[in-house]
């Protein structure tokens, strides 16, 4: 009896779970699903910002920076150290989410409430280099081949965000049908 109930307590939830994936990844809902066991089944997080807007700038900042970090010589093995732990403390996330929460929770208020502290001396000797960064950057968008370059990528981009979908467009809308005849003949 009790595992008839929770079978179909499970089943509900998952079909709940897929139809929220479907409403808000319905590019990941039919994609196929990878057979690695140790895949995620989140949707990546290219689908967030496909969502607000495919050429929208952070995407293209989002790409720059992973593009970066895929060059970096540690980057294999973060990736290593950061997927172990991940399967690692994953079912124990799972099996202790509001206790996961609290600790996240806590260790925030102490980076916080320590961050005056442990940062007091890093803003000491990097307050020269800040104002030189931003002297530097101020001098550089006073140029005037990078306002044309900054303009002309603004002017690119909403361009395209404005432009209509040619994708709609291109498929032929369908026929309406016709109207009833009084005689009730097709």
């Amino acid at each position: 009896m009790n595992t008839a109930r929770l079978a179909a307590a499970r089943q509900r939830i998952e079909t709940s779970r897929a139809r929220l994936i479907h409403t808000f990844y319905p590019a990941h809902a039919q994609a196929p699903r990878a057979s690695n066991a140790s895949a995620s089944t989140a949707p990546p997080a290219s689908d967030w910002t496909s969502a607000l807007g495919a050429d929208a700038p952070w995407d293209a900042l989002r790409r720059l920076a992973l593009r970066w970090w895929q060059r970096q010589t540690w980057h294999g093995p973060v990736e290593l150290v950061a997927g172990t732990v991940l399967r690692q403390a994953r079912p124990l996330v799972r099996r202790h989410p509001w206790a996961a929460l609290a600790a996240g929770a806590v260790t925030g208020a102490l980076l916080v409430g320590a961050g005056p502290w442990l940062l007091r001396g890093t803003r000491r000797h990097t307050a020269p280099l800040r104002q030189q960064l931003v002297g530097s950057l101020w001098a550089t968008l006073g140029s005037a081949s990078v306002q044309v370059a900054l303009a002309s990528a603004l002017v690119a981009w909403m361009e395209r965000h404005n432009r209509p979908d040619t994708a709609a467009s291109s498929t032929p809308s369908p026929t309406p049908a016709p109207p009833p005849t009084p005689d009730g003949a097709p």
